[in-house]
């Protein structure tokens, strides 16, 4: 969640991308966002691709013409909705083996430019018991807890804190790669008035990250689970994307294999990431890999 008391700033700075990822009101970090996945815009002169979760109910497609050439008063435009899925909705395996492999399928229901897809993991995520002060509560960089991360091949990252004191999480990235991390680096946070918070980063990029836990109105210096889940790595490779467009309503079953030196009696988490050229991220598919003795 982009917002509270830092908020404005991050929104702000990221201004221009606002605009650039089209619906998406805060491009990273917002957490149970409307529109999860925004796709990117496309080389064509007023196209836009966007996609986001199917949810039962009431649906509006709203659209906002910000300007042409001014030879006109009105704009002729044309819009094609539909729906797309994909089968299974997330994979969850249990094997004896390090490798293996699966299928899913997608279908969608309007024409497509193309199909790609990306997998990520295997990976664990890491859960720390903090110790968390009353920090400066309008400087976040006087952060009590502060964690360093390196991501590589991520297609996401979870951070959450769990507290009955308020405290706010911030995430950075070293963008400039000095090694330093300042508030002009923010790119997610979440500033509610409680301990829980949580960002989410979809396909964030490779680099380096650190996460602040800020102590706004502590007393003490209680503890807390600070769980960091970036799911990334190169264990997943996905095969069967086709070389061209995709006509309505044609089924495509993508081929998933896997493989990594996985430890018995414990579970990795992976992603296949999925959608037309101008929305790659458009579709998840969350993948758990039990290994058995």
């Amino acid at each position: 969640m982009v917002g509270g008391r830092f908020g404005d700033r991050l929104e702000d700075a990221l201004d221009q991308i606002v605009r650039a990822d089209v619906l998406r009101k805060s491009v990273v970090g917002q957490h149970e966002a409307v529109a999860q996945h925004v796709g990117r815009e496309v080389a064509d002169v007023g196209r836009r691709d966007v996609t986001a979760p199917a949810q039962e109910g009431l649906q509006a497609l709203a659209q906002h013409q910000v300007g042409w050439d001014g030879d006109k008063f009105d704009a002729g435009f044309s819009t094609t909705l539909g729906a797309a899925r994909v089968s299974p909705s997330k994979v969850a395996l249990s094997t004896a083996s390090d490798s293996g492999s699966f299928d899913v399928t997608f279908n969608s229901s309007v024409d497509l430019d193309g199909l790609e897809a990306e997998g990520f993991g295997l990976s664990q995520p890491q859960t720390t018991s903090e110790t968390v002060k009353q920090d400066d509560q309008n400087d976040p960089s006087t952060a009590s807890v502060k964690k360093n991360l390196t991501l590589n091949h991520a297609s996401r990252l979870h951070v959450d804190t769990t507290l009955d004191q308020d405290v706010d999480l911030y995430v950075l990235y070293d963008a400039n790669h000095d090694g330093q991390f300042t508030t002009a680096e923010l790119v997610a946070s979440s500033a509610t008035g409680s301990g829980d918070e949580a960002v989410d980063l979809i396909r964030p990029a490779d680099g380096d990250y650190q996460i602040w836990v800020h102590g706004f109105a502590v007393s003490g210096t209680p503890s807390m689970p600070l769980t960091i889940n970036a799911i990334q790595g190169n264990d997943l490779t996905v095969t069967g994307m086709p070389s061209g467009s995709v006509p309505a309503g044609t089924p495509v079953t993508l081929h998933v294999a896997y493989n990594k030196a996985m430890t018995a009696g414990q579970s990795y988490l992976g992603e296949l990431l999925l959608g037309p050229p101008a929305a790659p991220t458009a579709m998840t598919v969350p993948v758990q890999i039990s290994r058995t003795p």
